[in-house]
């Protein structure tokens, strides 16, 4: 394994990111976050694209983001950018789901309504994303490409993450908006700490023990270094943090970043 696999694009494509399966898990996690952040829908209320923007998502992954803007009918030009061929297929996937998903409701009491949006250029259709695998510091897009580049979670992922910035700038209109999405240094605080409660109490000799018992219990307990307990630390560490997220309007010659309250669905 490289020194860091999270860095590392033979890695990433080959094994983290083949399929979606391990995002996907880690995602889960947030099924449960008391109150439930929908990070896709917040950041894109922060964007606020114009109808007539083309809007860049570069490290779309499985397409959360990209599903979200089919949902919402956004009727622009959008572009879905991943290094890695499964994480695009996911993310197609998701799109056709997002897809059936609006024409099975179209076929509900509100088609009208919905024929009204669709012919007046309201409905996002999957013919006008597109779906490309690039590396994010050597974009195959044009200068001023994109109105909204989103790059979410993804930073981290880049051997150089300054070039990848670079790109991002470049890629976008003047006057656009770059909008990045990071990892809060507090995420899942909470899951950390019931973490390692759980594994004190497992290490914890029971009290009253003979020393016959207590020497029982220490040998059959999990040490730090065990499986057991490194697969539990490494389901925490590897799981997408609460997260940062800064808006930064690109200029001819400067940019300005402002920041939102952290979260994380």
């Amino acid at each position: 394994m490289p020194p860091n696999p999270w860095a590392d694009p033979r890695h990433l494509r080959s094994v983290q990111y083949k399929t979606e399966a391990n995002l996907a898990a880690r995602q889960s996690i947030y099924a449960y976050q008391d109150p439930p952040v929908d990070l896709p829908a917040r950041v894109l209320d922060l964007a606020a694209p114009a109808e007539t923007d083309t809007i860049a998502d570069i490290g779309c992954g499985n397409g959360r983001y990209l599903a979200e803007l089919a949902r919402r009918g956004f009727p622009g030009p959008v572009i879905g950018v991943d290094l890695s061929p499964g994480m695009l297929q996911a993310a197609r996937d998701h799109l056709n789901a997002a897809a059936a998903s609006r024409a099975a409701f179209a076929a509900g009491a509100v088609a009208a309504a919905l024929a009204t949006a669709t012919a007046a250029g309201g409905s996002q259709s999957l013919a006008s994303m597109a779906l490309i695998s690039a590396d994010a510091t050597a974009l195959p897009l044009r200068d001023g490409t994109a109105g909204i580049t989103l790059a979410s979670h993804m930073l981290y992922h880049v051997p150089e993450p300054a070039a990848a910035l670079s790109e991002l700038r470049r890629v976008t209109r003047p006057g656009g908006r770059v909008i990045i999405v990071l990892n809060g240094a507090d995420h899942l605080r909470q899951l950390r700490a019931a973490l390692a409660a759980a594994v004190g109490r497992i290490r914890q000799p029971p009290q009253n023990a003979s020393p016959s018992t207590t020497a029982s219990h220490s040998r059959d307990s999990i040490s730090p270094k065990s499986p057991g307990t490194t697969s539990r630390q490494n389901s925490a560490s590897q799981t997408p943090p609460r997260s940062r997220t800064t808006s930064a309007r690109c200029q001819t010659t400067t940019s300005s970043a402002a920041q939102t309250p952290s979260s994380r669905p």
